[in-house]
């Protein structure tokens, strides 16, 4: 997977319209586009495979993420943040 391939992944704009308010339930579902390029992503952080597997590309918790947060990778955690919040970290890969 190329630093394109991420780039696309991160800053697709064609996911579902979402209100982010933190008092509402936080899940955003993905048209089958997105989902294929992030599932791809997904795969290669074990905390947010495992939480894909579990919530079946629906759902991401905030409150599930903090504890493994050393075992992301920038993109792995860059997606969280941006499926949560809807902010965009933006990161250079070290070469």
């Amino acid at each position: 997977m190329s630093v394109q391939d991420i780039i696309l992944a991160i800053e697709n704009t064609q996911k579902t319209p979402y209100r982010r308010n933190r008092n509402t339930d936080r899940s955003l579902k993905l048209d089958d586009t997105v989902y294929r390029m992030h599932r791809k992503l997904l795969e290669k952080s074990p905390v947010l495979a495992m939480l894909a597997n579990e919530y079946d590309r629906t759902l991401l918790k905030l409150d599930h993420l903090r504890a493994e947060q050393e075992n992301f990778t920038p993109c792995g955690l860059n997606m969280a943040l941006d499926w949560i919040y809807g902010k965009r970290i933006e990161f250079t890969p070290l070469e």
